[in-house]
């Protein structure tokens, strides 16, 4: 015991030493002064005659010190110390580069929408409801707090200046792009905000907790005066001034010491009677040692080593949730729980994701797949059109122009419900962000261009050939029209001379007959104007002619010049109609005539643009050849092609070369010289090179359409000649507008055959990333990265540790005891004091007697680790089941992807054959063949056929790469770069050569080598097989230009893709370090 009161008294004099109460408390102290002048007194007659110096200094002092203990630290103060902590502890725990967290901080940035620009410690008032806020001024009949006086009020709740911050364009939209998403998401989310703060909120339970080991100091003061006596009359009466200052230290130990030490300084004052002074000041230590209950460091650090590895769990678990919350905003997938202050559970643990598309990708989706449907739009029209002609002609039935009508219909129903769907999910999207719903938004991202099948700007200028065509040919035809009546106008008046001659020389019969003919002539005029009054009368006349023809002949003379009247004077309505047509015909074709001009040379140059955009896509194709070849090598590999559940054809390398020959042969001619270099570079094979040979000869699509460009200009030359001419002749008129629409129509059928064959060009371009990956050895892999599996194998033992903490409470209570105090007594200011002591040494004891609580919370506990064990190995069943899942949809999706490939290729090829019945239509009295009672049915199904392909195969690209990014996610690989996006691991294949499953001495069952703790040494058989070597291939499977990230340019975006991600898992240093 001698050492340790030495060191007891050694602390105390420590504590005395250092200040910690003002000397002028203690009796011993050797500084003392003198109170009377302050009490009323002179010299020092208040204590027994001794003379003391007075001095104002030490009363300043603990008035200044009592201030500042009443006032205490400022709200800044505490608010910056536990930043400064919490600060320091998280990085302390993230120094793991797997989990580390860079700059932590929940101060949101400036640029945040809820960024709060006022003081964090003093915020004004936010605006409040107004008849709530009479409440704030009067409660019960109560005068309330004047908030707004001291705080002041502010009208917005998020921070006024944050749309200024926000990527604007010129037209006022803010552009979105997955770098930029993602960026917004990270500045405006109020989920990814809430799970920095609980990390905050984690660290500052260990800040608690550590704070629980330190010595903590304990003070106060209390002051009373007290009078005392009669209520009335005369009696004993006594005043006292007392002032407490009690001061303390205490500290537990990690072994469970629990030490107190007390100073506590009483001086009383009595001023009735005999003045008085007395002073108490007493030292107090205890120490208490818990033996059983309570006892040992399994027990007394428990909460500081929960709250560490709490906070340890949930750095992992944000680091998690960052790789979620980029598939959220990118994929729309959950992002999984995240951080806990109360701890990560075992029953909340999820095992992984399944893929589905959602967020970013979807918006981009549902963008390409709209203009896909406005193409069918598109297309349904011209071919309606088109249709429209060969029923005029008498070619086609009624029902089939109904038919191709009813469809266009259908397909704009379905592009405005595309379009409000896409619109609400915008606005759900801009929510996931944090943005407001009416923000203006526009989704720009080259992600998925090359999945763009139909150019956006060559079907634009579809439309635009089409929006021309139209009134060409409605003017077109009314030219035809106008010449028409007026031919049938001149030819009736003709006849009408026949008439008059006939009837002159007595022929009545012959007069009547010519009659009829001119009836003839003024019919056709009439439907030529569309003059229905016209046409009625002229019926009338005909009937008329019929009834004499058929009445006695002695008539004839009588009723022949009224029939001749009767036709001159419908001769000349019908002569005022045509030229009424004419003057309204004219001036409208004339103007006309000036877009025209302006159109033809633009259509010339587009057609020059998407010519080259065409030249690029076939280089593309072929950079991409040897990488499709090498896909399809590994693909008819796989049984599905072996057995023949999916047409091997499919996956022929040598029918691709052909294609890919085809595609530039339809382009360039099989004649060029390009042409022929292709063909020697790819067609290696004899019977390759025979089919060459014999390859139809093609002219090639790219002369054409040079040729049409040449015309388009030739003719804009004649359009201006002709613009403003409006006197030339109806016939001139009527051969200017049926060169305009021959030409045109020709146009539109080129461009239809250039967007065709752009597609098919296209469509060989795009390759999957392979993955190649056995399930057992994807099991492995994410058992050794999976940082939310670390935090399951942590929780287990926590809930393990548990068992021993409860059965603790059932120990009964052994206690060390030692305390002792000494008091010092003194009625003077001298240096005579009168000092005390005592110690007391014992042991506490309690027998367990009572302990149905701690039995009920023992039996739980052990009950309850033995769920966390069934938790824990159901939480292994469900990664491996997720993993499974994830690798064969990527297996399925492969193949898929082939088939739909060839899908759009089926589709595009029927459109073409359906487009070739609908090249030229018919013109009115052209003897022509007349189509199938089919063909509008063909033609529509063909066109629903080719969008739906167009949309699988593009979704069915969109969902590999989910589950691409799932797949990194699950197996817990997934790294994000400084602005938190996704660095793609590129290929995952195995070397040529090597077997595909899991190797003899793979374990086939959950290996429990990594939950072993550190000292326990890890058999070599359950360890990963060494030969798990994840490669590149000897070529690279991506031969084209990849997209670089924003920001940077593609050498250094390989730097970062090429990140050693699947290396050997060979044996730990430390196995179960997690």
């Amino acid at each position: 015991m001698k050492p340790f009161t030495g060191f007891v008294g050694n602390f105390a004099r420590s504590l005395l030493s250092k200040s910690l109460m003002p000397r002028w408390a203690f009796p011993w102290g050797k500084q003392l002064f003198s109170f009377g002048p302050l009490l009323g007194t002179r010299g020092g007659n208040m204590f027994r005659g001794e003379e003391q110096v007075c001095s104002l200094w030490p009363w300043l002092l603990m008035v200044s010190a009592v201030g500042l203990a009443l006032q205490g630290c400022s709200r800044a103060h505490y608010r910056q110390r536990a930043d400064l902590e919490v600060f320091q502890i998280v990085k302390e725990k993230s120094h793991d580069p797997r989990w580390e967290l860079k700059d932590f901080s929940i101060e949101p940035p400036p640029q945040s929408r809820f960024y709060d620009p006022y003081p964090a410690d003093v915020p004004p008032m936010p605006p409040d409801d107004p008849t709530s806020h009479q409440l704030l001024h009067q409660v019960y009949g109560k005068r309330g707090a004047r908030y707004e006086a001291k705080y002041g009020c502010t009208r917005t709740v998020e921070n006024p200046d944050w749309m200024s911050f926000l990527p604007w364009d010129e037209k006022g939209f803010v552009r979105l792009d997955r770098r930029t998403a993602v960026q917004l998401a990270l500045l405006h989310s109020p989920q990814y905000q809430q799970e920095l703060e609980d990390i905050y909120l984690s660290a500052l339970q260990v800040s608690l907790q550590r704070f629980r080991f330190q010595v903590q100091f304990f003070g106060g003061n209390d002051t009373f005066f007290t009078r005392r006596g009669p209520l009335g009359g005369r009696g004993p009466d006594s005043s006292t001034l007392q002032t407490s200052t009690p001061i303390s230290a205490r500290r537990l130990m990690a072994t469970g010491t629990q030490l107190v030490v007390e100073v506590a300084n009483s001086i009383t004052w009595q001023f009735s009677g005999r003045d008085g002074y007395t002073a108490v000041t007493p030292i107090s230590l205890s120490i208490v040692q818990p033996l059983l209950r309570g006892a040992g460091r399994a027990v007394i650090l428990e909460d500081l080593t929960q709250a560490e590895r709490n906070l340890l769990a949930n750095l992992r678990q944000f680091e998690r949730f960052r790789q979620g919350f980029y598939l959220n905003v990118v994929a729309g997938l959950s992002p999984g729980p995240g951080p806990s202050p109360g701890g990560i559970s075992l029953g909340g643990a999820s095992p992984g994701l399944t893929a589905s598309v959602g967020g970013y990708l979807s918006l981009v989706e549902q963008e390409i797949q709209i203009r896909n449907q406005r193409a069918n739009v598109a297309s349904l029209r011209d071919s309606l059109e088109r249709i429209d002609a060969f029923y005029a002609a008498g070619r086609i039935s009624r029902r089939q122009v109904d038919e191709i009508r009813q469809n266009l219909y259908s397909s704009q129903l379905q592009l405005l419900a595309r379009q409000n769907t896409y619109a609400n999910q915008l606005d759900a999207y801009k929510i996931l962000l944090g943005l407001p719903p009416h923000l203006p938004v526009r989704i720009e991202d080259p992600f998925l261009q090359p999945f763009e099948l139909l150019e956006p700007s060559l079907s634009e200028q579809q439309e635009e050939v089409t929006g021309l065509l139209n009134p060409v040919r409605e003017l077109w035809a009314g030219i035809r029209d106008s010449l028409a009546a007026e031919g049938a106008s001149a030819e009736a008046r003709k006849t009408l001379q026949e008439a008059a001659t006939a009837e002159a020389a007595g022929d009545h019969l012959g007069a009547v007959q010519a009659v009829g003919r001119v009836c003839d002539c003024l019919l056709r005029a009439a439907f030529a104007v569309k003059a229905a009054p016209l046409v009625g009368a002229t019926r009338a006349l005909q009937k008329e002619c019929d009834a004499v023809l058929l009445g006695p002949a002695e008539e004839l003379p009588k009723v022949v010049p009224k029939l001749i009247q009767s036709a001159t004077e419908l001769a000349n309505q019908a002569a005022e109609k045509a030229q009424v047509e004419r003057d309204t015909v004219v001036p409208r074709a004339a103007g006309l005539l000036g877009k025209v001009e302006n159109l033809l040379p633009q259509f010339a140059d587009a057609m020059e643009v998407h010519l080259a955009k065409v030249d690029r896509d076939l280089e593309r194709l072929l950079e991409a050849v040897p990488t499709r070849e090498r896909w399809l090598e590994r693909l008819c590999q796989r049984p599905e092609f072996r057995t023949g559940d999916v047409d091997p054809r499919i996956a022929d390398r040598s029918a691709f070369r052909r294609r890919v020959v085809e595609l530039h042969a339809e382009f360039l001619g099989n004649t060029a010289p390009e042409v022929k270099k292709v063909a020697d570079q790819l067609l290696t094979d004899e019977a390759e090179r025979q089919w060459f040979e014999n390859l139809r000869e093609m002219p090639g699509l790219r002369h054409q359409l040079e040729s049409l460009a040449v015309e388009l200009r030739k003719q804009a030359k004649l359009v201006a000649e002709a613009k403003g001419k409006t006197d030339l002749e109806l016939s001139a008129w009527n051969n200017l507008f049926q060169q305009l629409e021959n030409l045109l129509d020709t146009l539109a059928s080129g461009l239809m055959s250039l967007s065709l064959l752009q597609a098919r060009v296209r469509l060989e371009i795009p390759v999957l990333t392979p993955v190649e990956l056995d399930p057992e050895e994807a099991f492995a892999i994410a058992r050794e990265n999976r940082l939310d599996w670390m935090n399951m194998r942590a929780a287990l033992v926590d809930q393990w540790r548990q068992v021993e903490i409860a059965a603790n409470r059932l120990k009964s209570d052994l206690s060390l005891v030692f305390d002792g105090n000494v008091t010092t007594t003194s009625d003077t200011l001298a240096p005579v004091h009168n000092t005390m002591g005592n110690v007391r040494v014992g042991v506490q004891f309690d027998a367990p007697l009572t302990r149905r609580a701690e039995r009920n919370q023992y039996r739980q506990a052990l009950i309850q680790y033995q769920r966390a064990r069934r938790e824990y190995y159901l939480f292994e069943d469900r990664v491996r089941q997720i993993l499974r899942e994830n690798l064969r949809a990527i297996e399925l999706a492969q193949v898929q992807f082939e088939l739909q490939r060839a899908g759009v290729l089926t589709a595009i090829g029927r459109v073409e054959q359906q487009r070739l019945e609908l090249m030229r239509p018919p013109r009115p009295g052209q003897e022509e063949f007349t189509l199938g009672v089919t063909t509008a049915r063909d033609l529509v199904t063909a066109l629903d056929a080719l969008l739906r392909a167009q949309n699988d195969f593009l979704g069915g690209w969109v969902r590999y790469e989910v589950q691409r990014m799932v797949l990194d996610y699950n197996l817990g690989t997934m790294k994000l770069d400084e602005s938190g996006m996704w660095i793609d691991p590129g290929p995952l294949v195995r070397p040529r050569g090597q077997n595909s499953g899991p190797s003899p001495s793979a374990p086939q069952q959950s290996s429990p080598g990594s939950d072993l703790p550190p000292e326990v040494e890890v058999p070599p058989e359950l360890l990963l097989p060494s030969e798990l070597e994840w490669v590149l291939p000897e070529e690279p499977l991506e031969e084209t230009p990849k997209e670089p990230l924003a920001g940077l340019s593609v050498e250094e975006e390989g730097v970062i893709g090429g990140e050693e991600r699947w290396r050997p898992l060979t044996k730990p240093e430390k196995p179960g370090t997690d």
